[in-house]
């Protein structure tokens, strides 16, 4: 049975629905998470691309997590340091003390100062509790982790139903999570019990869907331009959300507002979300 605290007091159970309650994000619907951060403006997974991102009134942020060779996770998409940085090599395999070093602005054309690295724990101590949170796990076997340090800081909260939020609203819970590896979305999805975990996919169909229930998710998250009012309806009858991913451009983030699905993941957190224009 799960222990929460009341104060100096740590107390056996569930915790009060009120408390609960006072976790999640009431946000529009769809809601749009800043892809890496406000990656369209600025360095993706750096802290002004976050910032950026909550002064852009983004519903949430989603970020990538990695660990390096000492078990640091750390916020960065690729698997190798070199597209974003000026260093080379892959994540797993150097320490932290060599990502310490690295300029995570490197080379974008927005650069003003070096940015660091940022970790998962920074990341959680900055961010969590102010808006939305999706974790992306990008590397295999980090699953425990991860869950273990959202647990740390209170932010691990089951996946709110639509019914708690207002008319036209959607609700948010602090942290959710995704991957592209269904395996390690389903780790995730045993570790934490009842949070908002999805599967990234290329495909959107039946097998698609029939494949994240049957590992116990309950969100898919397809191209923006395979969502269609029909297939979004579909994976919700059988009581996934729908988060598109893949918005690169204003016709796909048409596409999937038409579509009705519950979330997108835009670089552009300012974009409008009314479909008519």
């Amino acid at each position: 049975m799960a222990a929460w605290r009341q104060g100096a007091v740590e107390v056996r159970g569930p915790r009060p629905i009120a408390e609960r309650m006072s976790q999640i994000h009431i946000v529009r619907r769809p809601y749009l998470l800043a892809h890496r951060g406000a990656s369209g403006y600025a360095p993706e997974n750096t802290f002004t691309a976050f910032d950026r991102a909550v002064a852009q009134r983004a519903d949430g942020i989603e970020t990538d997590v990695r660990a390096t060779r000492d078990g640091v996770l750390v916020l960065m998409h690729d698997e190798r340091v070199d597209r974003t940085t000026q260093g080379e090599g892959r994540v797993a395999d150097l320490e932290y003390s060599a990502i310490q070093r690295l300029d995570a602005a490197y080379g974008h054309p927005g650069r003003v100062e070096a940015e660091a690295v940022p970790t998962l724990e920074e990341f959680l101590a900055r961010f969590g509790g102010r808006v939305g949170i999706c974790l992306e796990i990008k590397q295999s076997g980090i699953e425990s982790a991860v869950v273990e340090m959202v647990r740390s800081r209170g932010l691990l909260a089951p996946r709110p139903w639509q019914s708690a939020a207002p008319r036209g609203k959607a609700v948010l819970p602090p942290v959710s999570f995704t991957s592209f590896d269904l395996q390690s979305a389903a780790a995730v999805a045993r570790l934490a019990p009842g949070s908002l975990v999805g599967h990234l996919t290329p495909e959107f169909d039946d097998a698609a869907i029939g494949r994240a229930i049957a590992q116990g998710l309950n969100q898919i998250c397809p191209p923006a331009n395979l969502c269609t009012p029909a297939r979004v309806q579909g994976a919700r009858e059988r009581d996934l959300s729908i988060r598109a991913w893949q918005v690169r451009n204003r016709e796909a983030l048409r596409t999937a507002v038409l579509a009705l699905v519950d979330g997108v993941t835009c670089d552009w957190p300012d974009w409008t979300l009314d479909a008519n224009k």
